[in-house]
């Protein structure tokens, strides 16, 4: 398929012209938040679901789940966190630990179990991240983040995985527009926990 005929069928789905007031978040208690929502078939963590599960953030029941299940790694997930260790500054506080832990977690993950979108998912992102900016405003950065979270929420698709995330704000605004309004089945919220003093 062309990439003028993708464009042509998202614009169809999403019709960018029909929409001209900013979105509301839906009702928590309608999105599927774990352990109400459970988590079946192969998984793919966003970025700050590999954050909160290296920090001890992570349920310790859903982190429990993860184990021996099938993974899926976003490429735009992998590059966050690789451009969290260029921009970490090395007089930070527990910089060297911080560092050492997400290079390990970078080094473990085998090539063949990546995901990466084709450029049509690129132009879809590009196009759900263009109305979000237009409906919701923001800044420059906010920009940036709802094109990065769009192909996240699309490569999952394409992967065929449960997108494990803890930010339901985000993902909420661009499921509303990609799903058409129907809740996605293949995205899983979790609320991060306090880590507990002395953990590390």
């Amino acid at each position: 398929m062309s990439l003028t005929a993708d464009l042509a069928r998202w614009q169809r789905r999403i019709r960018p012209e029909k929409r001209r007031t900013p979105l509301g978040f839906r009702d928590r208690s309608a999105l599927p938040f774990f352990p109400a929502a459970g988590l079946s078939g192969p998984v793919m963590l966003d970025t700050c679901a590999y954050i909160d599960a290296l920090a001890g953030r992570m349920p310790q029941a859903l982190l429990a789940l993860l184990p021996g299940r099938r993974h899926f790694h976003c490429t735009v997930c992998l590059g966050e966190l690789a451009f969290g260790l260029g921009a970490m500054a090395p007089e930070a506080a527990h910089a060297d630990r911080s560092r050492a832990t997400i290079e390990d977690m970078l080094r473990q993950i085998e090539t063949r179990r990546t995901s990466a979108l084709p450029a049509s998912g690129w132009v879809a992102a590009g196009l759900i991240a263009g109305v979000l900016a237009r409906l919701q405003g923001g800044n420059r950065a906010d920009r940036r983040r709802f094109f990065a979270d769009a192909a996240i929420y699309l490569t999952a698709r394409t992967a065929g995985a449960t997108l494990l995330t803890a930010n339901w704000r985000d993902f909420d605004l661009i499921d509303q527009v990609a799903a058409d309004g129907q809740a996605d089945a293949r995205l899983v919220y979790y609320t991060p926990e306090t880590v507990r003093a002395g953990a590390s």
